[in-house]
């Protein structure tokens, strides 16, 4: 593979690495108090309902996606190369700063999460001070740890001689159904406990358990030592059997059969699966927490959540690797066939496969083995104001995987101005790059109370691909639940606090501040049906259709309100390119609208897109200039042959006042692409500033070099070279007005 191939597949790899993360939990919701799912963070968290349900209607879902260690303009961003910003990768050549910045921005292990969870039943009752929780929820925690020293090797390679500690290496994916039955109890005013136990079925695992993956490389050959076991549990989904073949030294031994993987995953086999094998993998877990009431306006908390095991029994396999291999390369000759290289390859991909032996003897059953789950520690504190309507909230969450902890911190201000609506504005401090802004909002109507809260929202976009580029991911949970018996509704007679009786109410509902009528409903002063609080555009015409921030409607989106508009339906790329009454712009008068008009400032022709056609004596003289201009060997300097055709094309540029011109430099393959890239931008800018002496105006030139990157013919023999070594002209048209 070519070294270009290698990079460009370690910055695709990145991407993907960067877009799935660890979650687990919501950190934004730990302190939303109108939400019965956040005692899943902390079970001693009381719903303040007196019974709730979750049902599939609209059940609870829980996703994250994001990493450890880098955000997404560690890899991709734009830079300004020779006064023109481009976009680039931490692997281009020019971007040896960044590549560093990239190396040190990661933790000693890059944590790469995936997690899911989906409540697919769940409900809640008060009894006294007792709350008593059930739910059904199926999960997904997927997770991979990259040591840095891997990041290291592939970046910098091995130099002339390496070691590389890649032992933190590792990967546990699992999808479990969990069921849990949690209880809480307030001791005091002050103490409140609560538990929840879980018994958990195991349907897909793979884990692997690395001892020790070390290694030690020269330029002579690389040595890698390895002591780890793979092991994976495929109920009902994948043919085991399939996955192994005999080894060829040990006829009681099996080895992993590369080829097959993909037919084993794809036989479902279902005739085989039996019920029983769906309880087969079980396990337990267990969550445990508490508040303390410590001042009137202080309450602090603590829990530990997913505390358990998963023993997997059924359809497992199990493989290890437990001994050193080692390469010395693959001896090429110039002109060897092909299939001779090949078979090297292959000889070395075979070494490779035998260092996955099958654990168990041949046709044995496959060996049962257990995973932990991936625990959290949460301790969080919050001090309330004006009567708990504003609460400030400080969470330390901690997560347990792989022999590390990983800690996020996490700020939030809690607003509760009304029993049935509660926003909140959330900042993650340690896990982010000052972009972490987290966002959720709590709104019940009735007996439905509907929710969502992320973490980390993205705000800084990437222009050239709209990818987040500060963040280092998000979290997001999202539901709705059927509530009743909230105690908080019967405090006061008016529950929306809009100054009228609930018993007169019509409005039952009113955001707080909204100004409202005798019947407690929202004003509409310019009675377009839209209230004044929320109302844009206050004194709309009587009669005009408006939308929902009362605004005149605008259908096809160009700025100007459908009552005004005399062309409706403009496109969309004529956005703002119309005029007064909704109608493209034609600046130039042309007959071609300024939205479809490639030289908008210039007459042109329909037929060349609003552009003015260039003469055929003009075309003529660039197309002598493509071979007509030449340069010293390996310079930039501009031989005195090449300055008559300069001349005629500086005649060209004064006659023709509208032209600006693009002047592209092209090499042949010759020597090394990074020095033939900065040879023919110097070229392109000797021909730029020859035209500048000779009195054409810098403002109407632009000069690029492209290297040997775009040739015209295969540089296969000296006649094509020397067409690819060539300087080309392109005109644009752009009214242009000298000062």
């Amino acid at each position: 593979m070519k070294q270009n191939q290698i990079k460009h597949s370690i910055a695709i790899l990145i991407m993907v690495f960067c877009s799935n993360v660890f979650a687990q939990q919501t950190n934004t919701l730990y302190f939303m108090q109108g939400i019965p799912e956040r005692s899943a963070y902390n079970p001693a968290f009381q719903s303040p309902y007196d019974f709730y349900i979750d049902l599939p209607v609209m059940p609870n879902v829980r996703f994250g996606i994001g990493n450890n260690s880098l955000i997404f303009d560690d890899i991709i961003f734009s830079k300004n190369v020779n006064g023109r910003d481009s976009t680039m990768t931490f692997l281009h050549p020019l971007a040896m700063k960044e590549r560093e910045n990239f190396f040190k921005s990661l933790r000693k292990t890059t944590r790469i999460n995936a997690d899911f969870a989906l409540n697919i039943l769940g409900f809640g009752f008060r009894s006294d001070k007792n709350y008593f929780t059930f739910d059904i929820s199926q999960k997904v925690d997927a997770g991979v740890y990259l040591p840095k020293d891997l990041f290291k090797l592939l970046l910098y390679g091995t130099g002339e001689s390496g070691k590389f500690n890649l032992s933190k290496l590792d990967v546990n994916a699992s999808i479990y159904t969990e069921f849990g039955v949690g209880y809480s109890r307030r001791i005091n005013d002050k103490l409140t406990i609560g538990g929840k136990l879980k018994y958990l079925i195991g349907e897909f695992n793979v884990n692997t358990k690395i001892k020790k993956f070390e290694i030690n490389a020269d330029i002579e050959k690389w040595k890698v030592d390895g002591i780890a076991t793979i092991n994976g549990s495929f109920p009902a989904i994948v043919d085991t059997k399939k996955l192994f073949k005999d080894d060829a030294n040990d006829p009681n031994k099996e080895i992993l059969d590369f080829k097959n993987i993909g037919n084993a995953i794809g036989d479902f086999g279902f005739k085989e699966l039996k019920i029983g094998n769906l309880f087969s993998n079980y396990g337990f877990g267990l969550d445990l927490g508490a508040t303390y009431q410590l001042l009137p306006q202080l309450q602090l908390s603590t829990a530990v959540t997913d505390l358990g095991f998963i023993r997997w029994n059924n359809n497992t396999i199990n493989a290890n690797i437990a001994k050193d291999y080692t390469f010395e390369g693959i001896e090429y000759v110039v002109g060897e066939d092909e299939d001779d290289v090949t078979d090297h390859l292959n000889e070395e991909i075979d070494k490779l496969k035998d260092l996955f032996i099958n654990d168990n003897k041949k046709g044995a059953k496959g060996k049962a083995y257990t995973t932990s789950l991936s625990t959290r520690f949460n301790v969080g504190a919050e001090y309330s104001i004006l009567n708990d309507k504003i609460g400030f909230g400080l969470l330390s969450s901690t997560l347990f995987a792989n022999k590390s902890a990983f800690t996020d911190l996490t700020a939030s201000a809690n607003f509760r101005p009304c029993y049935w609506f509660h926003p909140t504005i959330s900042y993650s401090v340690l896990d982010g790059r000052f972009n972490t802004i987290g966002f959720g909002a709590q709104l019940k109507v009735g007996m439905f109370n509907m929710y969502m809260a992320i973490d980390k929202i993205p705000f800084s976009f990437t222009k050239d691909y709209y990818i987040p580029k500060q963040i280092t991911g998000t979290n997001v949970q999202v539901g709705m639940v059927w509530v009743f018996g909230d105690s908080r509704s019967w405090k006061n007679k008016d529950n929306d606090n809009d100054g009228v009786k609930n018993k007169k109410d019509k409005c039952p509902y009113t955001p707080v501040g909204f100004w409202v009528d005798t019947y407690g409903c929202p004003l509409d002063d310019d009675k377009d049906g839209v209230f004044n609080e929320i109302d844009r555009c206050p004194d709309t015409p009587v009669g005009v259709l408006v939308d929902e921030w009362g605004c005149p409607k605008d259908t096809d989106g160009d700025s100007v309100p459908d009552y005004l508009d005399k062309c409706p339906g403009t496109a969309v790329e004529a956005y703002g390119l119309v005029d007064e009454n909704g109608c493209p712009k034609d600046t130039d008068g042309d007959g071609v609208p300024d939205y479809l008009d490639e030289c908008p400032t210039v007459k042109g022709t329909i037929e060349n897109k609003g552009c003015p056609v260039v003469k055929e004596a003009v075309k003529k003289v660039f197309e002598k200039a493509l071979q007509g201009i030449q340069f010293e060997t390996g310079k930039a300097s501009i031989k005195k042959t090449s300055f008559p055709v300069l001349d005629q094309i500086i005649t060209i540029m004064k006659e023709n006042p509208d032209y600006l011109l693009i002047i592209n430099g092209h090499t042949d393959n010759v020597g090394k692409p990074d020095k033939n890239l900065i040879l023919s931008e110097d070229r392109a800018n000797s021909v730029q500033n020859y035209l500048i002496k000779g009195g054409i105006d810098p403002f109407r030139l632009s000069a690029k070099g492209y290297g040997d990157t775009q040739p015209v013919v295969e540089n296969t023999t000296k006649a094509n070279k020397a067409k690819n070594r060539r300087v080309e002209f392109i005109v644009k048209f752009e009214k242009f007005e000298q000062e």
